[in-house]
Formats: structure tokens, C-alpha cells, sequence
């Protein structure tokens, strides 16, 4: 357990930060709930609806320029309060519901529902309440205001004004922050700055972003992102004799050869990489005493090989030796 209750992984200066109320005592929960999490990391009075018993789970990751959260919240209530708001901090908070049911939002005297398949924009330097009736798992990504305006046609119009979540780039940032925020947090001011610029990106061309931004963010935010949805889609369909470019590209809504350009800027084909990873788990199988009883042909054909002479050549090239020397050499 970190400093204050938090769980602590990452690094010491991109810390992600993990707290839970599961993790304490039932009769603690309740005021660590408000104190740590309302007040010091949201900025918001929180308080569970009546007689249902606090519940709430959170991931935080926090850099210069950039909050990111994914939140799970049983019913309660959430206000931004006028006490709350002196604090100066006006940052805009971009929430998407993921699943669970539908909250709503007051605030500039208006009331929004919102839920799955909707986003909403809201400033914290306003007052504000958010009531989730039912559990909710949703995402936030908080981005300073002098950040967010010149990127956005009319960024302060858009607040409390529902967002369709079917956009391409609202689904980019949402899997962009699912991944951030489990254990992938950049390592390096380098790579802390790409991030940052790729979510600032991703959230312009959600929200509507000027002609200079959209052009910017095409060429940086959603490439970087549709090649993250790239690499994710290899990991999971190299196995598959007949995986190609082609199927990437309809999960993407792109060309086959905007992919080919894709995994060309990392260094490494599509071919290749797919190969790679058809090896790597070819030999973890031999090695593995689990499997001793299949054949090496029936290893390959199960990692994606068509053929076994191929398989075989590909093989000895890659590792310096016949499939059949790797047999159980795994520790035992």
C-alpha cells in the first residue's frame, strides 16, 4: 500500500495510482472515500446514495498537463460544490461512461443524462453534480483549460452538450487510456510529452477541433493511436493461418496499405512482426512439458503455420536450431 492509501505502481515520476474501497475495513470506507479521493485527488464531495454502503475503485495516472482516470462508482452523488470551486482549479474534464447505467449531470442550470454511448465535457471551475443511480464504469481525462481552447472551435460551448460516443477518435482515446493506466505510463519526459500531445489529440477531434489542430492531430494523435489498435490486433490474430492486413484494416475503417505504412514507421513489416510472434510462441510450446504430447507439426499449425518445412527453415534461422532440441528444455 502507498503513501495515503493509495497503491502505487509505475514509475517515481509518473506514479499510477490505485486505491479501492474494498481494500479497508467497511467502517473506514466511507471517510477515506471522501477524504482522499473527493477532496485531494477529484476535487469533488462525494456521498453514496442512501443505504447503499460506499463502493468505489479507481486508477489514476497523472503528468504535467494531464490527468487520466478509470473509475468504477457504485450509486452515489458527486458535486463540485462553490466552497470547492475557490480553489481556482478550472481544468475541462472529458467523461466517458463505458458500461453500467445512466448518470446524470446538472449544471449551468441545465440536466444532462448520460451513459454508454455518450461522452460530456465539463469544467471543474464551475458548480456541478453528477448522480449515478446505478454502478458505473467510466473514464476522465482532465486537461488544462489554456490547453484545451485553442484546439477546440468553441471548447466552453461544448460543455454540457452531449458527445456521441461512436466517433473514431472518442473510441481511440477511450482504449488509448484503458491502456495508459494499466501499467503501460511512459517512462521518459519524451515519451510523457508524446502521450500527452497524442490525448490532447484524440480529445480535439472528439470535441470538434480548429482546421490547424484537426490537421495536427490526423498526422500524430489518431496515427499513434491506430497503431497502438494495430499492434493489439497482431498480438491477438497472428495465430490465425489466414491473418492479414486486411483484417486490421476493417477493425480499423482504414486501407491495407495505411496499415502496411503503419507498422513500416516501427521498424518492422507486418509480415515479420506476425512471424516474430509465430516463433516466439512456437518455441514457448516446445519448451513446455504441457505439451509434450503434440507433435511439432501440430505446435505449428496451432502458432500459424501452413507448412512445416517452412515452419522448420524458419525456425533453425530464427533460434540456430531444429524445433525438436527445444523439446521440454523449459526450467522445470
Amino acid at each position: 500500500m502507498g503513501k495515503g492509501g493509495w497503491r502505487v505502481t509505475g514509475t517515481t515520476e509518473v506514479p499510477t495510482l490505485r486505491f479501492s474501497t474494498f481494500d479497508y475495513p467497511e467502517r473506514d470506507r466511507l471517510a477515506l472515500w471522501r477524504e482522499l479521493l473527493g477532496r485531494k485527488a477529484l476535487r469533488l464531495d462525494m456521498e453514496p446514495l442512501p443505504h447503499v454502503p460506499p463502493r468505489f475503485e479507481l486508477t489514476l495516472l497523472k503528468t504535467p498537463g494531464l490527468a487520466l482516470l478509470v473509475a468504477e462508482a457504485g450509486p452515489a452523488r458527486f458535486e463540485r460544490t462553490p466552497a470547492l470551486i475557490s480553489d481556482g482549479f478550472d481544468d475541462y474534464v472529458l467523461a466517458v461512461p463505458c458500461c453500467g447505467g445512466t448518470g446524470i449531470v446538472r449544471g449551468r442550470g441545465r440536466e444532462v443524462s448520460v451513459g454508454p454511448g455518450h461522452a460530456l465535457l465539463r469544467s471543474l471551475g464551475e458548480v456541478s453534480t453528477f448522480i449515478n443511480p446505478a454502478p458505473m464504469k467510466f473514464i476522465g481525462v482532465s486537461i488544462p483549460r489554456a490547453a484545451l481552447e485553442p484546439l477546440v472551435t468553441g471548447a466552453d460551448d461544448a460543455c454540457m452538450r452531449l458527445l456521441p460516443g461512436d466517433q473514431e477518435a472518442l473510441r481511440l482515446l477511450v482504449r488509448y487510456v484503458n491502456a495508459l493506466t494499466s501499467d503501460h505510463a511512459p517512462t521518459s519526459p519524451e515519451l510523457r510529452r508524446l502521450v500527452v500531445a497524442h490525448v490532447y489529440d484524440l480529445a480535439a477531434l472528439a470535441l470538434g477541433a480548429t482546421r490547424d489542430a484537426a490537421a495536427l492531430a490526423e498526422g500524430r494523435g489518431m496515427r499513434a493511436a491506430r497503431l497502438r489498435e494495430a499492434l493489439v490486433a497482431i498480438e491477438s490474430g497472428f495465430a490465425d493461418p489466414a491473418f492479414s492486413p486486411g483484417d486490421i484494416a476493417r477493425q480499423l475503417g482504414v486501407s491495407p496499405r495505411y496499415v502496411q505504412n503503419l507498422l513500416h514507421e516501427t521498424g518492422l513489416s507486418f509480415t515479420a512482426r506476425v512471424l516474430e510472434l509465430r516463433l516466439q510462441r512456437a518455441r514457448a510450446m516446445l519448451a513446455d512439458p504441457r505439451h509434450d504430447r503434440l507433435k511439432v507439426g501440430e505446435i505449428a499449425a496451432a502458432c500459424g503455420f501452413n507448412e512445416i518445412p517452412y515452419f522448420n527453415r524458419c525456425f533453425r534461422r530464427r533460434f540456430g536450431a531444429a524445433p525438436t532440441q527445444f523439446r521440454g528444455s523449459a526450467p522445470k
